[in-house]
């Protein structure tokens, strides 16, 4: 009997998600400061920030590792749906008219687990539901975020080509946003979601945003901006990002952490397709006339087709699909949030995103890519030798660079092992003279440390 005060506040608080605790007694309290400053600019900041859980108020009768934290989370679950839809997460009749009562610990724990499993169900449908349509806009971020309908992407670049090599600072970020607004709306007008779709110039390099995302550098993201030298230093195009405007309470699993991981692989692939588009505008007459830089422009579209390929069809399209799986099981918002986590986990792992050595051989052979397009472009007033200098300098630092890449020390690189496999090195053992194929049937080895060796069968005549 001397608990029931207690228990009425805890039941009212897993029920409604509403706090009558006159004393200060419970173990949740509302921070109506936050609330009421975050509330109106951003719902989510509010929501996650209005209550809070203290720990040390916990009674002696609740387990404060688990019954307590279920509980505070069952309350802030209730609040939620009651403040979007208006109405509490179901619950059965006997549960709804009963008081609490203390009899024992175990069945207080399997008390609370039956509210906890009434407001995530509750949460969930509230996610899923036709409205907030969680799965639909998800397939509209994959849509922009992942390339998986590059028809926008296209006549984006197409709008844009005259400028894709100016610095931010000639270039007007609003003029940028309007294009690429124009180009998604016209490539995908039946997406219900596309408007939702803007851009803005990051306060970050490529680099920068893998290591702060792998807690390895500084989180230049929330920055005031850089300098005008830093800015004219890079290009546009290399720090523009995709923004998506998406309302609470979807922003409780989309948060600004899932943007940035997928504005990580959009900015790859981007950078990807800049470069395929570079090697063609400046090399498609110019390489006829140099055997050299015809070469290693082949190789280098080579090289960046299969990386898109692979990422693309071999590793977005099945993380994605095993991603759908595990929402679809999902039954509370940390599920959905922590499948999330799982697939940008191994989109990273898979595209060498997850070690920064291993990010700097990658960026490294990007840049080569840019350098060998700023010489193609330059070629009318280069010497024929200065032209071939260059290209020899670039096609030897390529092929070291994707050395580097494959390198078998680090913990990521059985991950790697799939990509490696879909780059072809071919032209690098060719150059190091590791080894010749002769009539694709033999192998010889060209060091005076190997033998010869025979790998196939051999027409001897």
């Amino acid at each position: 009997r001397a608990a029931m005060p207690y228990l009425d506040i805890l039941k009212q608080w897993m029920r409604e998600g509403v706090l009558r605790d006159p004393f200060g007694e419970f173990f949740v309290v509302e921070n109506r400061w936050a609330a009421e400053s975050a509330g109106a600019s951003d719902p989510s900041q509010s929501f996650n920030n209005r209550f809070i859980f203290k720990k040390e108020m916990v009674p002696g009768f609740i387990n404060k590792d688990r019954m307590a934290k279920m509980a505070f989370v069952t309350g802030q679950y209730c609040c939620l749906v009651r403040e979007c839809t208006g109405s509490l997460p179901p619950l059965a009749a006997a549960m709804e008219r009963e008081p609490l009562v203390w009899t024992d610990a175990e069945e207080l724990q399997r008390t609370v687990q039956k509210y906890y499993d009434s407001s995530c169900g509750a949460i969930i449908s509230l996610l899923f539901d036709s409205k907030h349509d969680l799965l639909g806009r998800l397939g509209s971020l994959k849509k922009f975020f992942l390339h998986s309908k590059c028809d926008w992407l296209t006549d984006f670049l197409d709008a844009t080509e005259g400028m894709l090599l100016k610095s931010p600072l000639q270039v007007k970020e609003h003029s940028v946003r309007v294009l690429l607004q124009s180009a998604v709306s016209k490539a995908c007008p039946n997406d219900p979601y596309h408007t939702a779709i803007s851009c803005k110039f990051s306060s970050e390099t490529l680099q920068e945003l893998i290591a702060s995302l792998n807690g390895e550098g500084e989180d230049h993201d929330n920055a005031d901006g850089r300098d005008s030298e830093w800015l004219g230093k890079h290009r546009w195009v290399e720090l523009l990002e995709l923004k998506v405007d998406y309302q609470w309470p979807l922003t409780l699993v989309i948060t600004p952490d899932v943007e940035r991981h997928f504005n990580s692989v959009f900015r790859l692939l981007l950078s990807f397709k800049i470069a395929e588009r570079g090697l063609h505008d400046a090399w498609w007459h110019r390489g006829l006339a140099s055997p050299l830089a015809f070469s290693l422009k082949q190789q280098m579209i080579q090289f960046l087709r299969q990386f898109q390929f692979y990422t693309s069809h071999f590793v977005l399209e099945r993380l994605w699909a095993k991603l759908m799986g595990k929402l679809a099981q999902a039954d509370s918002v940390f599920a959905i949030s922590q499948s999330l986590e799982n697939f940008f986990l191994a989109v990273d792992q898979e595209l060498a995103l997850s070690s920064r050595s291993r990010f700097q051989s990658l960026s490294k052979l990007l840049d080569l890519v840019f350098q060998f397009s700023l010489v193609g472009y330059q070629s009318n007033r280069l010497s024929v030798q200065q032209s071939n200098e260059a290209v020899q300098r670039i096609g030897e630092e390529f092929w070291k660079g994707l050395a580097e890449l494959a390198n078998p020390k680090g913990a990521d690189y059985p991950h790697l092992v799939p990509l490696l496999t879909w780059i072809d090195f071919s032209r690098y053992y060719e150059i190091r003279n590791v080894f010749r194929v002769e009539h694709g049937a033999a192998i010889e080895s060209t060091s005076d440390n190997l033998r010869k060796t025979n790998v196939g069968s051999v027409d001897q005549e």
